[in-house]
């Protein structure tokens, strides 16, 4: 039986997420994994909502699964229209000074939220 984890990263148009996507999916074939991805994104050149989501597991995994492990979300939006895909144990990661969220929703859900301010992260 397949172990996995989905990972999904959410945001607007032009905020980098088929190449945060490509990246997290690129790291983890290297690293032995096996992935399956997945891109949704509007025909608009920016302003429309992004969605990179990457199943990554030990065997090989030919579909998405029920269910988002950890959401990365650069927008409120995000939160709003895919935290409800959360699993039991899943996270949250977001930006704290650009997202105003109390995550009072989540009590008592066994959901993580994890604050990260992306934008004072150093740059490589």
């Amino acid at each position: 039986m397949t172990k996995s984890i989905t990972w999904k990263i959410g945001g607007e148009a032009g905020f980098g997420i088929a190449t945060s996507g490509l990246l997290f999916a690129k790291s983890a074939t290297r690293s032995g994994y096996y992935i399956f991805t997945n891109l949704e994104y509007p025909s608009l050149i920016r302003g429309g909502h992004n969605v990179y989501e990457v199943r990554v597991g030990d065997t090989e995994v030919f579909s998405q699964e029920k269910g988002v492990d950890l959401l990365v979300a650069l927008n409120r939006q995000t939160i709003d229209l895919h935290a409800r895909e959360l699993k039991p144990g899943g996270a949250i990661i977001y930006d704290n000074e650009k997202i105003t969220f109390s995550g009072e929703e989540f009590t008592g859900k066994n959901i993580n939220l994890v604050k990260i301010p992306f934008s004072k992260l150093p740059l490589y």
